[in-house]
């Protein structure tokens, strides 16, 4: 079974999404400086522990499941976070949703008629 001493549930948890956040780190292209590891270990330790704390309120029968979605969320949290910091750098980000050519609006009236 799972830990039941919290102590260790949150260790193994916070360690867990750490290494994925270093391992993500380590993936990809950036240069890796030491403020860029710490980052990443940090990040990812506590985006981990955050989507456990707030998954196993609502789920605590399957905690190796939230632990695994945890894990995967921690892979992917450095995008996140480079994401948001180049948004602030530029001073705001635009999202553009695009429709195809026709008119929807319009292909809808001439079928009710």
């Amino acid at each position: 079974m799972f830990p039941a001493n919290p102590v260790v549930t949150f260790l193994l948890v916070y360690t867990s999404g750490a290494l994925a956040g270093l391992t993500a780190a380590l993936r990809s292209s950036h240069q890796l400086t030491a403020r860029y590891v710490i980052a990443a270990v940090l990040n990812g330790g506590f985006v981990s522990l955050g989507i456990f704390l707030a998954a196993y309120a609502y789920v605590p029968q399957y905690p190796y499941l939230i632990l695994a979605i945890c894990v995967f969320a921690s892979l992917g949290g450095m995008t996140v976070t480079k994401v948001i910091l180049y948004a602030f750098r530029q001073g705001g980000l635009t999202i553009i949703v695009r429709t195809p050519h026709r008119d929807v609006m319009e292909d809808t009236n001439n079928d009710a008629s």
